[in-house]
This record gives C-alpha cells, structure tokens and sequence, in this order.
C-alpha cells in the first residue's frame, strides 16, 4: 500500500495545480511530501519500537493530529498576511488524509482518537509477523 501513496497524492494535486498555475511546484511538492508524510513513523517503528506497536497507532495516523497542525498553520498565515499560502495547506491536509482513507482499506486507522478508540478499516488483515522466528 504504501508505494500507492505517492501516486494518489500526485493525482489529487494536479487540479489545485491547474487552477493555481503560479504555485504549481509548490503544490507538488507539499502534495507529494505530505502524501507520504504519516508513514515517516516507520522509521520510529522499525528502529527504535522494534515493531511493538503496530505503526498505525502513533499519532501520526489520526486525523485530529493533523486537522490541529493544518488549522495552526493556516492561523499563522492568515495572521502574517500571508493567505495565498492557504492553498498548500488545503493541498497538505487533503494528501494526509487521503492517506488515511486509502490506509483504512486495509489496515486500522483511529478517525475518532482521541475521543474514541473505534479502529475503522474495511478488509482485515491478519498480521503474519511472528518475532520468534
């Protein structure tokens, strides 16, 4: 799933970079790092939690992480006179929770954390992984 990030982020910013033709890289940019930016964790995962929690609990996979980060951004800009910048902000909250939607195929992801710890997903996925072998 996760090579699929990348694309889909890539397809969901080429309107906001029709209709924004000046700030087109940027677009791109903020599109594409933010299409890929929850499963940065991985690296958390793999190399210091050495697997122990599944990598979709850590905050970086709930939407109200980054529905609070992008409306403090937006804060900032619009504080600092700087409101064309609003769109990347749109383009980075709409790729992150692409993200989630298309990992929620698949894997548990927590919409509602952390008012509630309902895990939504719509196939389920046995986990094969086995430490001791």
């Amino acid at each position: 799933m996760f090579i699929a990030h990348l694309p889909a982020g890539y397809l969901l910013c080429r309107p906001f970079a029709r209709r924004n033709p000046s700030q087109a890289r940027a677009i791109f940019g903020v599109g594409l790092v933010c299409s890929v930016l929850p499963d940065f964790d991985l690296a958390y995962f793999y190399l210091i939690d050495q697997r122990r929690t599944p990598h979709h609990d850590y905050w970086v996979h709930t939407p109200i992480f980054w529905l609070v980060l992008a409306a403090t951004v937006a804060l900032v800009l619009i504080a600092t006179g700087r409101r064309k910048q609003l769109v990347l902000v749109g383009v980075g909250l709409s790729s992150v929770l692409l993200h989630l939607v298309m990992d929620s195929v698949a894997a548990d992801i927590r919409w509602f954390f952390p008012f509630v710890d309902l895990r939504v997903n719509l196939v389920h996925v046995q986990a094969v992984y086995n430490p001791g072998t």
